[in-house]
């Protein structure tokens, strides 16, 4: 899983990190996971008019109508209280529930400590998921 910040810093700059990761992805690599209320915020983020001016909206469509084709779409799973944003809970939630590796730049996110999520930076996922 990607959250939303880190497909916005992938499509901001496409040579670091997050930018290999979505490369990545693109490529059929990995699966990414996400689920109604993950692409209801990240079109809400990537619609703020803070990022118009710094993404073409043709590039912005193209990624969210890739995400909506070619992700994997999970239902959401019911919050659990674990983060200091609890914005954040239904990505935690979500990790939990499909079993899959939680990718953020967030502190808090980094921070959570629950049984059977792994949530990593960007830097640290494309170590271990990309070739070197």
């Amino acid at each position: 899983m990607l959250d939303p910040g880190v497909i916005v810093s992938g499509l901001l700059n496409p040579d670091g990190p997050p930018g290999r990761l979505l490369d990545a992805w693109v490529d059929g690599e990995f699966d990414l996971v996400v689920s109604p209320h993950l692409l209801e915020e990240l079109t809400d983020v990537l619609s703020r008019p803070k990022l118009a001016s710094r993404l073409d909206s043709t590039v912005v469509s193209e990624m969210l109508r890739l995400v909506r084709e070619a992700a994997v779409i999970a239902s959401d799973s019911p919050p659990t209280t674990v983060c200091r944003d609890p914005d954040d809970d239904y990505l935690v939630a979500l990790a939990l529930g499909t079993g899959s590796l939680l990718v953020s730049g967030d502190k808090d996110l980094l921070s959570v400590q629950v049984e059977h999520v792994e949530v990593l930076a960007p830097a640290e996922a494309a170590a271990k998921l990309l070739p070197a």
